[in-house]
């Protein structure tokens, strides 16, 4: 599906016919009124959607590590299990929170595991 042109998702193409059908209306206060009751109908920019279409860039020992995050293990099991320091593994947690754009262990072992990371 595309609209004017250029591929899109579906609630990007929901969004545009919002918009169009938007302008055919006369009055500014009824536009805005409907533009604000139909994308009101519509999922909040979904930024879960948004990841799963690019599948994130880990690296080796960072889905290591994210496994070891999934099971619940500290950074010191972790350390243990891999044969690293607890820092290194912060930093590779770090690096992991940023990957996914998420701001905890939790949201990136919740994220692996629906997106099926690991």
């Amino acid at each position: 599906m595309t609209i004017r042109g250029i591929a899109a998702r579906p609630e990007e193409c929901a969004r545009a016919t919002i918009a169009d059908l938007a302008a055919t209306i006369p009055d500014q206060a009824g536009r805005e009124h409907f533009r604000a009751g139909a994308g009101a109908l519509l999922p909040i920019a979904p930024t879960l959607h948004r990841r799963s279409a690019a599948v994130p860039r880990l690296t080796p020992r960072e889905l290591e590590v994210l496994r070891c995050l999934i099971e619940g293990d500290s950074d010191r099991e972790i350390a243990a299990v891999l044969g690293i320091s607890p820092r290194t593994v912060m930093r590779h947690v770090a690096g992991i929170l940023n990957t996914l754009g998420v701001a905890s262990r939790t949201a990136a072992a919740t994220l692996a595991i629906r997106q099926h990371l690991v």
